[in-house]
């Protein structure tokens, strides 16, 4: 579907669809990979290759984002990026401090990388999902916007279960 709609379009939506697919990819790769990786609480304990698969997917989708919320908004994006950042800060902030915060203190130096590989992911769905609804805002929103929205909705709460979960595994609970 992803190729359909790159092949069919022009411009800036040919890059927006190519990002979006290109970022869907490096997801499924990542997940392809992910096996066997996750005996401990928080997976691995260094970063893997899946990890930085993970990361280079969220960067291609929050540019795929960017371009979409400039194509359908006007003068506005830089401030929406700042907040998109602000909102990932926040709930940095509330995941570290109501989940994280001790399974790091006890994990020591050689955990950090892992539990921050897994931060990072409700961070990004957080921030995916405020510029997939600044989109749905306009007036001017292509029709996919709200499925659009929809699924990285779907995102956030994947990996704010997954979250929750290896934290009740990480305490024992």
């Amino acid at each position: 579907c992803m190729a359909r709609a790159t092949a069919g379009v022009q411009g800036k939506e040919r890059l927006f669809w190519g990002l979006l697919a290109a970022g869907l990819v490096v997801w499924l790769v990542a997940d392809l990979g992910w096996r066997g990786l996750q005996e401990s609480a928080f997976g691995t304990q260094e970063v893997s290759n899946q990890h930085t698969a993970y990361l280079v997917s969220y960067l291609l989708l929050v540019c795929a984002m960017m371009l979409l919320v400039n194509w359908t908004t006007t003068r506005i994006t830089l401030l929406t990026f700042l907040d998109a950042l602000s909102i990932m800060l926040s709930v940095g902030v509330l995941i570290w401090y109501f989940f994280l915060g001790r399974i790091v203190a006890e994990a020591g130096p050689q955990g950090t990388w892992a539990i921050l590989a897994v931060l990072s992911w409700p961070l990004f769905d957080a921030a995916l999902l405020f510029l997939s609804l600044v989109v749905f805002s306009t007036a001017g929103r292509p029709p996919f916007t709200g499925l659009l929205a929809a699924s990285f909705l779907a995102f956030a709460l994947a990996d704010g279960w997954y979250l929750g979960v290896r934290s009740d595994d990480a305490y024992g609970l």
